[in-house]
C-alpha cells in the first residue's frame, strides 16, 4: 500500500479521522448534558439488552442513529502533495427521556437547542442544529414497573475533511509534432 499518488496503490486519509463511535458519543453526551441541565451520570448511550439503566431518577439515553452522507464529495485545497475531499454529514440522533420528570427534561432540552449561546458552543463542536421531530410519549416495563419515556429526534448536520497524498501536476511532457 502507498500513501502518495507517485505510486500505484490504495491511498488513506493522511489526517485523523472525525468524531465517529465512542468520540461522537463523547461529544454529542456533553451536548444533551449541557443544555437538559442532567447530570452527566444520567446521560449515557444507548443500552444494550439486559443493561441496567443509570442510577438515578430521570435519565436520557441516546444514539447516532444515522449518517446521511451527501454524495456530492467535493476535493479543494488541491496542494502540490495533497487534495482535500470535503462531504457533508446529517447525524440524526435519537434521545430517549427516562422517569416521572422526562417530559420536563426532553421539553427544556428542545427549548435550549434553540437558544443562540447553546447553538454557539454547538458550532465549536463542529456540528450545526438541524430541526427536531416530535416529543412522543411512551410507557415500558422495566423490572416488572411501568416507566414513562418521551423519545424525539434531532438531526444535525456537520462537514467532514480528510486529506490524501495526491500529487498536483505540476509539468508535464509535451512534444508538439507540426506534420513536417
Amino acid at each position: 500500500m502507498t500513501n502518495s499518488s507517485n505510486a500505484p496503490g490504495w491511498l488513506t486519509p493522511r489526517n485523523d479521522d472525525p468524531a465517529y463511535d465512542a468520540e461522537l458519543d463523547k461529544l454529542i453526551a456533553g451536548w444533551i448534558t449541557g443544555v437538559s441541565g442532567l447530570s452527566s451520570q444520567a446521560v449515557i448511550p444507548m443500552r444494550n439488552e439486559g443493561q441496567e439503566p443509570p442510577k438515578v431518577e430521570n435519565w436520557c439515553e441516546y444514539a447516532a442513529v444515522f449518517i446521511g452522507r451527501d454524495p456530492n464529495a467535493v476535493c479543494t485545497a488541491q496542494e502540490e502533495e495533497l487534495v482535500t475531499l470535503k462531504r457533508g454529514e446529517t447525524v440524526s440522533c435519537r434521545l430517549w427521556f427516562w422517569g416521572p420528570l422526562g417530559q420536563r427534561y426532553a421539553a427544556r432540552f428542545l427549548d435550549g437547542v434553540l437558544v443562540a449561546q447553546n447553538q454557539d458552543e454547538l458550532r465549536a463542536l463542529g456540528f450545526a442544529f438541524g430541526g427536531h421531530g416530535a416529543l412522543i410519549g411512551v410507557a415500558k416495563q422495566i423490572n416488572n414497573q411501568w416507566v414513562k419515556r418521551y423519545d424525539v429526534t434531532l438531526r444535525l448536520y456537520r462537514t467532514v475533511a480528510r486529506e490524501y497524498g495526491v500529487m498536483s501536476l505540476t509539468q508535464a511532457p509535451v512534444t508538439f509534432f507540426t506534420g513536417e
